[in-house]
């Protein structure tokens, strides 16, 4: 029993010196030129990967911003004004098929300024946006997500349990038809597939604060696997913590606001190699 033991030791301190408990594994990009010292949240890539919608305060409410960079590799140049309203916030921008989706809690009527929420909205070019009634209530919703092929949407609810993810068919498959709830504890939100829709990325609570979780499926249609999170993406000095995932195109690097140390201030957008996020 001692050999063994005298055995084993050097070999535990070999796997925890190269995997200390709780060792911070991934270091993500600050998006130095696109961050300020207000809050950017809500990343989202275009299918090209080369312009970035999101959303900031920095003006004061919350609006549209987009960088655009060079390549599909290259860094993001500062961003510029891409789609606001005086006296209202815009969140969670998503494009797809030449449309932005995006919440806002616009109140088109004075009448209804007591009712005052967040409701998805998409418009094409210089349009003016229309609602979909098809998802939207008199509670909160936000952040859209919709399947490269069309066929699936997801959005997030916040309901008397707290915020709740929900999914429908996308307009690619006979049009949106009524919402259902994916089936996680409330808490659980802001959904991002990878391309072949088997893995998703998410948001979720986590000792207080907020975190990315990972969960997967068999096939398409089937049940997600409930969120794990994942502890080599957190940082123990973020406040707020890490929150707004959103997969590129290509699947390889994921987007996502925090506060952690080495931003400019507020929540910042940074993005991390897939390949390095370990549960």
């Amino acid at each position: 029993m001692r050999l063994l033991v005298l055995l084993l030791v050097p070999a535990l301190a070999l796997l925890l010196a190269e995997h200390p408990l709780h060792a911070q594994d991934v270091k993500p990009t600050n998006l130095d030129k696109v961050n300020t010292e207000a809050d950017e949240t809500d990343p989202a890539l275009t299918p090209d990967g080369l312009a970035l919608l999101y959303a900031t305060n920095a003006k004061g409410a919350f609006d549209i911003y987009v960088a655009k960079r060079g390549s599909a590799t290259g860094a993001f140049g500062a961003g510029t004004l891409y789609y606001g309203e005086k006296d209202a916030d815009e969140r969670g921008p998503f494009f797809f098929n030449q449309y932005l989706y995006f919440s806002t809690n616009l109140v088109p009527d004075e009448k209804l300024k007591n009712a005052k929420n967040f409701d998805i909205y998409r418009k094409v070019d210089k349009v003016r946006p229309n609602p979909m009634p098809q998802v939207n209530t008199p509670e909160d919703e936000l952040r859209v997500f919709i399947t490269p092929a069309g066929k699936e949407m997801y959005f997030s609810r916040k309901t008397k349990d707290g915020w709740m993810l929900m999914t429908t068919t996308g307009p690619n498959a006979g049009g949106i038809k009524e919402p259902k709830e994916v089936g996680f504890p409330a808490g659980f939100h802001g959904a991002s597939l990878v391309p072949n829709g088997l893995t998703m990325y998410l948001e979720g609570d986590h000792e207080g604060k907020s975190a990315i979780f990972r969960s997967k499926r068999e096939r398409i249609g089937g049940a997600w696997s409930m969120p794990a999170i994942i502890k080599s993406l957190a940082h123990p000095e973020a406040k707020r913590g890490d929150s707004a995932p959103f997969i590129a195109s290509g699947g390889t690097r994921l987007f996502f606001a925090s506060d952690r140390p080495g931003g400019k201030g507020g929540l910042d957008l940074w993005s991390a190699a897939v390949s390095e996020l370990k549960d």
